[in-house]
């Protein structure tokens, strides 16, 4: 009862502010201010809660519960300010149909705000019959977020707003007038069937032309319906009814099963890593597909485990055109090349459908075995490898280009693996750093070196410290030499205190610090 009691509440009528617009406009002031999370950032900043009821008419009173009156205060003033920042001039509504909402939202959107420096407020799914609204907010920073503005707006400020408001207004309406009208269809699908439908209507929206908005599948027990612009709805309604009657013949074929030989010594390349390759080929063909001992079964319709059958095929004659390539490669290297966890290797395994194994050791472990893991025993080298030897095995083709990319990298690495330290006195290190780290950045930039320093305050005063340079052999070369050059100056500075009475600071310092400057006084 005390919590409940403290709780104070206000009531906020921000439609007051602009009279002569109405509730329709404190609407839209709440819907903005919501969707920017200015609303939020508020209550956290003054610890209070804002109740802001809305509908598709106007807006409420917001309510403002706090159990701080001056903060509550503070919190209005703020509001007053944000709301008068927000006049009439500066929005603008577009009443525009749900369907396209998806497409202005992740499209149109940023277009928009680059262009005309508009923001777009997308109604959601549970927002009703609303239409959209558009706030000017100006040219993009990407350098800065938006700020919201706290105070009203000058008349040419205005006309700013209506001009780019009144552009963006034109520039949408134009879009969605060149849509052919929405319409819907819808079919009758057994739910066993909408797994694989869904695939295929994937498959076939990611074809679609850039500027051709998708069409909106959506279902209901057995029932699929398309709604969007009405050729593009129609011809995948009809391709859907085709595609599932296909499937329906297809069930009656199931059971045929097709047995063939495939060499064994490859079958680890046509399962794949975690058996992706086969999961990949039995969603291509529709077909299942089973590998044991030098055998291949395939079930499923005739013609299409005909197809899978000649692409297996077709690939065990591309393996049996393989290469193997032994590089040496000094071991100091191969964590780099490996990559974390082993992403680098696995992305070559990938790319160019090779193995390729890393030598065992206990430096390297980690990530040599999540590499030599992604092999079967059946493909690892039969011989022991030596500790900088990097053995790369597939098809021809495969081989030759994962060998030049492995090469690559390792000239990369090379080229860019020289190192050199510099040693310094720790009470030198702030100099060096500069205020907020300027000097270290400018050095970088100037060189272009990795220049890695010691956190001083964890070394004794006194000691010397070693920066760590990395790069190219000129980088490194040229960011050394600065560095020596700043240090030879430190250590031959001296530093000598005077004792000289107060009464003579003044004259010392001379008029607006003249003298101290130029004789570089400390007092």
């Amino acid at each position: 009862m005390d919590l409940a009691t403290s709780m104070q509440c206000s009531n906020i009528d921000i439609s007051r502010f602009h009279r002569q617009a109405g509730a329709s406009h404190a609407r839209n002031v709440t819907r903005y201010l919501r969707e920017r999370k200015e609303i939020e950032r508020l209550e956290k900043q003054y610890n209070v809660h804002f109740n802001t009821p809305f509908t598709a008419e106007g807006a409420s009173p917001w309510e403002l519960y706090s159990r701080d009156g001056k903060a509550a205060i503070r919190a209005q003033s703020e509001i007053k300010g944000i709301v008068d920042s927000h006049p009439p001039a500066r929005m603008s509504t577009v009443p525009v149909d749900p369907f396209f909402h998806q497409y202005l939202r992740n499209e149109i959107n940023p277009r928009v705000h680059d262009q005309y420096g508009v923001h777009l407020v997308i109604p959601d799914s549970n927002d009703g019959e609303i239409p959209v609204l558009l706030v000017y907010e100006g040219p993009s920073d990407p350098d800065a977020p938006y700020q919201i503005p706290r105070s009203q707006p000058s008349p040419a400020e205005i006309r700013t707003f209506e001009q780019g408001l009144r552009e963006a207004r034109q520039h949408i309406l134009g879009l969605i007038g060149k849509q052919e009208a929405i319409t819907s269809v819808s079919i009758d699908v057994p739910q066993k069937y909408h797994d694989k439908l869904r695939k295929f209507i994937k498959k076939e929206q990611a074809e679609h032309p850039t500027d051709q908005i998708p069409v909106r599948v959506s279902s209901l027990r057995e029932t699929v319906t398309f709604r969007g612009p009405r050729s593009a709805v129609e011809a995948l309604a009809e391709k859907s009814r085709a595609f599932v009657e296909q499937e329906k013949e297809d069930e009656k074929e199931r059971g045929f099963t097709m047995d063939f030989d495939f060499p064994q010594k490859f079958a680890n390349h046509l399962i794949g890593k975690g058996g992706s390759n086969i999961r990949e080929l039995r969603d291509r063909f529709d077909v299942d597909i089973q590998v044991q001992d030098g055998k291949v079964q395939l079930r499923g319709p005739q013609k299409k485990a005909e197809a899978a059958k000649a692409h297996i095929l077709s690939l065990g004659k591309q393996l049996a055109d393989e290469a193997t390539h032994v590089l040496k490669i000094d071991p100091k290297f191969h964590r780099e090349l490996i990559g974390a966890g082993g992403s680098q290797i696995n992305r070559l395994q990938t790319r160019y459908k090779v193995l390729i194994f890393f030598p065992r050791s206990g430096k390297n472990g980690k990530d040599d075995e999540s590499v030599a893991d992604g092999a079967s025993e059946a493909g690892k080298p039969k011989r022991q490898q030596a500790p900088d030897e990097v053995i790369v095995r597939g098809p021809k083709k495969g081989a030759d280009e994962a060998r030049e990319e492995i090469l690559s990298l390792l000239q990369y690495l090379k080229d860019n693996s020289f190192t050199a330290t510099v040693s310094v006195q720790q009470r030198q290190l702030p100099s060096l750093i500069g205020q907020g780290g300027s000097g270290m950045d400018q050095l970088r930039q100037a060189t272009g070196a990795k220049i890695d320093i010691p956190n001083g305050r964890d070394i004794p005063e006194g000691s010397l410290v070693d920066i760590t340079i990395k790069g190219t052999k000129d980088q490194v070369a040229a960011a050394k030499k600065i560095l020596e050059e700043k240090r030879a100056v430190f250590d031959d500075t001296v530093v000598k205190t005077l004792e000289v009475d107060k009464k003579y600071h003044k004259a010392l310092i001379g008029a607006g610090g003249k003298l101290a400057f130029e004789g570089h006084f400390l007092s």
